[in-house]
């Protein structure tokens, strides 16, 4: 159970927390079980046999001169997705077969990122024996950094951004508002509007519909007015 726990990461997570997922897991070239969130009736034993058979419609792909770094298929009676990253990993995800695909690659893509940033933060060396047993705590770390970098949310404008971002993005707008910070390289407490203005923006480019966006930036414009910033 324990080891279980270990491998259970944040982003996997919010990943099956969307409706439309029912499971995840990411794997190496070797088929070992790196991370996963599944019903607990699947075991390791089971995974491995379900990573070998994608590998093996990966192992075709090169075969006949095609590299797959994504694809969408139907497995079972789900829906499956499968993107490879970091050269050597792969994650699966599983998903109701009515499930608007295009609609899931986002979410998919920033859990990618987070975990793809635990993966490099071992050292190079270590790779093979390290990952295994450090991708949980580095892709917890990874995922904290917003707030190690800042100690803490002094004002709270963080968590009105969250309430906004969680309303118009649903259960990706924490992650989304959080990968903001990182590629904008900014720091909490917030203090200024511009810095707020920008996050503002990077989450709206997020939102798909035009009427939901104008509404989102309306909201966060607003919210901006009723703060108090430094000059």
């Amino acid at each position: 159970m324990e080891e279980d726990q270990n491998r259970v990461l944040p982003a996997l997570d919010r990943l099956v927390a969307i409706d439309e997922v029912s499971a995840v897991f990411v794997f190496n070239e070797d088929n070992e079980i790196l991370a996963k969130h599944m019903p607990n009736h699947y075991t390791d034993a089971a995974l491995v046999q379900v990573a070998a058979r994608i590998q093996g419609v990966l192992q075709y792909g090169a075969e006949i001169g095609e590299e797959i770094k994504e694809s969408v298929f139907q497995f079972e009676n789900y829906g499956a997705m499968i993107k490879l990253f970091s050269d050597t990993y792969t994650m699966a995800v599983f998903f109701d077969r009515d499930a608007e695909v295009a609609l899931l690659r986002q979410p998919v893509n920033l859990a990618i990122l987070n975990i793809d940033k635990a993966v490099r933060k071992v050292e190079v060396g270590l790779m093979e024996d390290a990952a295994r047993s450090d991708l949980a705590q580095a892709a917890r770390q990874a995922e904290r950094e917003i707030y190690q970098v800042t100690g803490d949310d002094a004002n709270g404008y963080f968590r009105r951004l969250s309430l906004l971002a969680n309303y118009y993005l649903g259960p990706l707008g924490i992650e989304i508002l959080e990968h903001s910070f990182r590629e904008q390289n900014l720091a909490l407490p917030i203090k200024k509007r511009i810095d707020m203005l920008h996050i503002v923006q990077y989450c709206a480019e997020h939102i798909a519909n035009p009427a939901h966006r104008e509404a989102y930036l309306v909201a966060g414009e607003n919210l901006m007015d009723r703060l108090k910033f430094e000059s």
